[in-house]
């Protein structure tokens, strides 16, 4: 346990989301945007003992959307 046993990881992506459609149903219309979307995720685990592990994680996502 001497050696400090963990493990980090970092990840980042964005994408593009579907190009602007029209819905029409009996009772709705439904339109959708053209945006995009970003992601930053995080995840480390460590121990802190011979049977004491933590896992952590995150994620930040959000989405810009254009009429």
């Amino acid at each position: 346990m001497d050696e400090g046993l963990y493990n980090l990881k970092m990840g980042a992506g964005w994408g593009i989301t579907s190009p602007h459609s029209r819905q029409n149903t009996s009772l709705l219309t439904i339109n959708s945007a053209e945006g995009s979307w970003r992601v930053i995720e995080l995840e480390a685990n460590t121990a802190f003992g011979e049977h004491l592990f933590a896992y952590l994680g995150a994620d930040l996502r959000w989405e810009l959307i254009a009429r």
